[in-house]
């Protein structure tokens, strides 16, 4: 019995994988929404972090004015100096490491609402056609 040319070509559409577009449309916007949220909630720690960050260098930098005023010799102008570089580099790799950890963890939480969807979606085969057999030439 010969199938239905109609009903054959219904099915192969129906299981083409634009054929999907609609819903996997819907939920690549699921993933952009969720993934804008992580985003926004990991950039707002960021910049509290770095917000928090700066206020506590700008207490040290003002208080170094008051330390240069209080020296009584040359050599206690350079042993104030030397100690306040010090304490900034120490201060800003550690605050480099901390901003560069937070951005990894906010990456990976981003694409992880990408990565559901992208495996929900995962073109699939198509299936063959009913008539076809297997290692049949056309």
């Amino acid at each position: 019995m010969t199938p239905d040319p109609v009903t054959s070509m219904q099915t192969f559409f129906a299981s083409a994988p634009w054929a999907q577009a609609p819903q996997n449309l819907d939920r690549l916007l699921q993933a952009n929404a969720k993934a804008a949220e992580v985003w926004m909630a990991s950039w707002t720690r960021i910049a509290q972090e770095s917000a928090t960050f700066m206020t506590k260098r700008w207490a040290q930098d003002t208080a170094l004015v008051d330390k240069l005023i209080a020296c009584q010799t040359p050599a206690d102008v350079m042993k104030v100096q030397s100690d306040f570089m010090k304490t900034a580099f120490a201060d800003y790799m550690q605050e480099a490491e901390t901003v560069a950890r937070m951005e990894t963890e906010a990456g990976a939480a981003g694409l992880d609402a990408y990565e559901e969807v992208a495996k929900d979606l995962a073109v699939q085969p198509m299936p063959a056609p009913a008539n076809a057999k297997r290692g049949a030439k056309a």
